[in-house]
């Protein structure tokens, strides 16, 4: 088994807060890339090529025309979660949590059972400094996917702020064993 050790400077101090690893929204290697939903039955040609525009887009950090190119996807196809998952995350990237957070909201109005929505809306909540939004979305994200590393990680950095540092390290712990190349986990 692997363990997490936490550097000295990370230990309970009563003059400051320990550190918090940043929220990422990177797919770690190793982990299910695959998007959370296939292309739904007819969906039109040019939705699917702008979403898949999009993801290059995003691949290459040019964020401004990703969010645009999934927003033509939406456009053609709002049911279809994919581009809203990913133009939130394009949002989320460019400090706009709110936006970020409305995406992710509608997609969890059409697939409630969304683990990765919940752990994005979850960083975004973590950035707006709203702990208790942030662990309840990370609760959610883990209780659907148990194997969420982001979502252990993320939920891990809000125990450390409350001082549950045995909690923070068996989050991160798992978060190494489900996923052993996700660097984050390695606090």
């Amino acid at each position: 088994v692997q363990t997490c050790a936490l550097p000295i400077s990370a230990q309970p101090d009563s003059k400051k807060e320990p550190p918090v690893p940043e929220p990422s929204d990177e797919m770690p290697p190793g982990m299910d890339t695959t998007p959370p939903e296939p292309v739904p039955a007819q969906t039109p040609r040019p939705a699917v090529d702008a979403y898949n525009h999009g993801m290059e887009l995003l691949n290459s950090q040019q964020v401004d025309a990703a969010i645009e190119s999934f927003s033509k996807a939406i456009a053609l196809r709002p049911e279809w979660p994919n581009p809203r998952l990913d133009r939130g995350r394009a949002y989320q990237r460019k400090g706009n949590y709110q936006a970020a957070i409305a995406d992710f909201d509608k997609v969890l109005q059409l697939r409630p059972q969304n683990a990765f929505a919940h752990t994005y809306r979850g960083q975004c909540y973590v950035r707006l400094k709203d702990d208790n939004r942030a662990l309840d979305n990370f609760n959610s994200a883990i209780a659907l996917k148990p194997d969420a590393a982001m979502a252990l990680c993320g939920r891990a950095g809000i125990r450390m702020r409350r001082n549950n540092i045995s909690g923070a390290i068996n989050d991160f712990n798992e978060a190494i064993h489900v996923s052993p190349k996700y660097e984050p986990a390695y606090v």
